[in-house]
């Protein structure tokens, strides 16, 4: 009877072992191995394109001999579906000038031109300036005119364009010339005032060249001293295109500003005996 009673047990025990085994399973969290993070590269957006269109972001004009103008002509059109507005065009330097409608409202699909000039005379080898273009249609467009002149071999007619070029020295103070040769210089001294006021003709920068007769002041084959620096700045070159920068010719610096200048030049180009010519 007893083995009776402990086999009629035995079937109730494996129940609750399930029950036990079946509650311990639903307590225990389940481990997934781990889900490799998507590395994928979204799509870039796409860029957006300029509402104005260029026939050309560059414009070469190839000068003849004797010529002291280059012209240079650049056609845009409006190729979004909404009118644009063409703010102002600013040239880098007042030697080139632009020439277009103003106010210039441009439908779309509609198209126009853009001329500019740019004077060269005196002047040989690559010029390079850029004209920076300002609208409603997004960024500013900044469109490049370089001038290939070739150099003048006939000295008679080499000497009377430099002096045509330097008929009137002081030129380059008044007009447009002023947003380059004087506009920049306000409130500077010493280094600061000719990186602004000198090397934009003395060291033009990247794309351009010194026209032949500005000096390389890096290579002067004669001594100088601080008043040869004062005199030079304050009244200019006869028969060059070195204008006066004091204020008694008509320019923009006072006697501070052109000594701090001199004070510059005495250590920035000090005399190398390297320089002179060689004699046989």
């Amino acid at each position: 009877m007893k083995s009776q009673k402990i086999f009629s047990y035995i079937p109730l025990l494996c129940l609750a072992g399930l029950s036990l085994l079946s509650v311990a399973a639903q307590n225990t969290p389940i481990r997934l191995p781990p889900i490799a993070p998507d590395t994928a590269t979204p799509d870039a957006a796409p860029a957006r394109v300029h509402p104005l269109a260029w026939n050309a972001m560059e414009n070469v004009y190839h000068a003849k001999i004797g010529e002291t103008n280059a012209s240079f002509s650049f056609w845009v059109t409006n190729i979004s579906k909404g009118p644009v507005l063409i703010s102002r065009v600013n040239p880098s330097c007042g030697c080139t000038v632009a020439e277009y409608p103003q106010p210039w409202n441009l439908a779309p699909g509609e198209s126009g031109e853009i001329k500019a000039n740019m004077g060269i005379a005196g002047k040989t080898g690559t010029q390079a300036k850029i004209m920076t273009v300002f609208s409603t249609g997004g960024p500013s467009q900044v469109l490049t005119l370089k001038a290939l002149i070739p150099k003048d071999d006939n000295e008679e007619r080499r000497q009377q364009n430099m002096a045509a070029a330097a008929k009137d020295r002081q030129v380059v103070f008044r007009g447009d010339c002023a947003s380059c040769h004087v506009e920049p210089l306000v409130g500077k001294m010493g280094k600061d005032l000719f990186d602004a006021g000198c090397n934009i003709c003395h060291d033009p920068p990247t794309g351009a060249h010194r026209a032949e007769i500005v000096p390389d002041l890096t290579k002067l084959a004669f001594p100088t001293n601080k008043d040869y620096w004062k005199k030079i700045i304050a009244d200019g070159k006869e028969g060059t295109l070195m204008p006066g920068f004091a204020k008694a010719h008509g320019g923009p610096l006072t006697d501070e500003e052109i000594e701090s200048l001199a004070e510059y030049a005495v250590k920035a180009f000090p005399f190398d005996p390297a320089n002179l010519p060689k004699t046989r």
